[in-house]
Order: C-alpha cells, then structure tokens, then sequence
C-alpha cells in the first residue's frame, strides 16, 4: 500500500480493498466503496507527495479473516507549496480473505497524533 500510494498507483492503491470497504480517517469520517476510495485517493495524492512507513505490531490470522494493528510514521510534502509535514498515528486493518488465501482490505480505521 506504501509504495502504491507514494508511486501514485490509485488502480493498484484501489485494487487492495473489497468493493464494499470501508476506510475510516483520522478525524472520524468514512469513506466507502470503491469509487469513494478512488475519489480519496485521487485527492490525496494530487495534494500531497507521501513516504510513509508502518510499524506493524500485531498481525493476526483466523479462518478467513485477518488483521494488522500498528503505527505510522507519514512524512508528507504539500504539492503546491513544497512545505513538508509530518503525521503519525495507529491503525488497524481488517482483511476478509478467500480459499485460495487472497486477503483484501474490507476495513481500515487511522488515528493521528
């Protein structure tokens, strides 16, 4: 997802999650769907240019669902401006996987600092 979002891959980015999925921003609001996650991703790299870098700390894997919880590091340069930024949180991600062991993003919730 990382090298995705930075190489500005919004296909590939998309192609990560269920057509149903849902992503929840730092600040609480929801998108969901795939063309909301598209029109997400279209703004936000439009915007900004982003390395980021996840610090995963529990990865867990039951029957056909699977989650990662960690942290992230975000160093972020505004497109327009050229000012870098910086953003930090946690995460949780939420997969449903199939039988042939493809797990997609049905969820993903991000907190900031």
């Amino acid at each position: 997802m990382a090298r995705n979002l930075h190489d500005k891959q919004i296909d590939a980015s998309v192609a990560e999650y269920m057509a149903d999925a849902e992503f929840i921003n730092p600040e609480g609001s929801r998108v969901r769907g795939t063309a909301e996650l598209r029109h997400l991703f279209e703004t936000v790299t439009a915007m900004f240019d982003s390395d980021i870098e996840f610090d995963s700390k529990q990865f867990e894997l039951s029957g056909y669902l699977a989650y990662d919880s960690g942290t992230y590091q975000e160093h972020l340069t505004v497109r327009a401006t050229g000012k870098a930024q910086r953003a930090s949180g946690s995460y949780l991600t939420i997969y449903k996987c199939t039988k042939e062991g493809v797990c997609l993003i049905a969820e993903q919730v991000w907190t900031a600092r």
